[in-house]
């Protein structure tokens, strides 16, 4: 459904940050898998803390992304009906969700563009050609 696949967007960005592309599909993969439901919100919400953090091993920051994930899935059946906050304020309000991923989560679930998700790089880059000054 429409409110799982963008949920299933977030749980991609969440874990991408600081893991390579073959490590966070692997790992997507082993949450498909961990439930019967696949990979949904409940599913998510269902964990102990410890229990996702062994299925998320070795995605960088593990420990960490599991607690943020369930925190997130919570909140977004709580608070969000089952689907994800439609606007880039209510996503960067969830638990390890920061501008940059909000941004690209808009664009890859809502299809709606809120601006560029770049990382630090580019912004040196761009400071340093004098694209921008701040």
């Amino acid at each position: 459904s429409p409110p799982v696949r963008r949920f299933q967007i977030l749980v991609s960005l969440m874990l991408s940050s600081q893991t390579k592309d073959e490590v966070t599909a692997a790992a997507i993969g082993r949450l498909q898998a961990a439930h019967a439901g696949g990979l949904t919100p409940q599913a998510i919400a269902d964990f102990e803390e410890a229990e996702l953090a062994e299925v998320l091993k070795p995605v960088g920051f593990y420990r960490q992304k599991a607690k943020h994930l369930i925190q997130t899935a919570r909140l977004i059946l709580s608070e969000h009906g089952g689907d994800l906050p439609g606007d880039l304020g209510g996503l960067v309000a969830l638990p390890g969700v920061g501008p940059k991923m909000a941004h690209l989560c808009m664009r890859a679930a809502w299809g709606i563009c809120t601006g560029i998700g770049v990382d630090t790089h580019v912004h040196r880059l761009a400071n340093r050609l004098r694209w921008v000054r701040n």
